[in-house]
């Protein structure tokens, strides 16, 4: 399927709903593509590092896991990343526990690239080699000179989320999101960098909450 937001690189949430039903059941094609296309991958251990939306993790108020050194086996909390060879990230499997046949048990994200846009594919566990997983979050997220710019992202449950990142020197400067859960919400962060160090905070309710680090 070839993804086509409108002219200014908007996808809306009907686009992403018809996304998630024609890939609902692509596990297999998308894992089989993605590593057909690997080049390269990097191991890690605890919370993986790289995610389509910037910042995913702090503004969760989570530090993200560093990489190892040298490339790993599954264990558990341990993560794999796979690159193409433009060091794109194409697939991330995260391993959770091993089973008594001695399989893994393991989560596998899918990302594939089409002209100034991104889309992020996230499965449920399976075990092994399983072929089936169920489709758990698509996230499509607009390009501008290789920066993300906006995202949508739509759960199984029918969550439904958008998101706008603004950037000053070539950095993400804040994030405003629109939430369409149990009720509709808005969340404004900003996002400040220091000596290499972030810090988010955000404002609601007339207050400044300190997000990432936490306190």
């Amino acid at each position: 399927m070839t993804i086509e937001p409108d002219s200014a690189g908007r996808m809306s949430r009907e686009k992403l709903s018809a996304i998630f039903l024609e890939h609902e059941h692509a596990y297999a094609r998308l894992l089989n593509q993605a590593q057909s296309r690997g080049v390269s991958e990097k191991w890690g251990t605890g919370l993986p590092p790289l995610t389509l939306e910037p910042y995913d993790n702090e503004l969760r108020g989570e530090t993200p896991s560093p990489f190892l050194k040298r490339a790993s086996a599954p264990a558990k909390n341990r993560f794999r990343y796979l690159f193409d060879q433009q060091a794109r990230v194409v697939a991330m499997t995260w391993y959770s526990a091993l089973m008594d046949d001695g399989l893994w048990m393991h989560a596998d994200e899918v990302t594939t690239y089409d002209g100034d846009g991104v889309c992020e594919f996230r499965f449920a566990s399976v075990c092994g080699t399983e072929a089936t997983a169920s489709l758990q979050r698509v996230t499509y997220g607009a390009l501008h000179d290789g920066r993300i710019q906006q995202t949508w992202t739509l759960h199984a449950g029918g969550d439904y989320t958008e998101a706008d990142f603004r950037y000053e020197d070539g950095r993400v400067s804040a994030v405003d999101m629109r939430l369409w859960y149990e009720i509709y919400t808005e969340r404004r962060f900003s996002v400040k960098h220091d000596a290499g160090r972030v810090s988010i905070t955000e404002a609601a309710n007339g207050k400044i909450h300190q997000i990432y680090p936490r306190r």
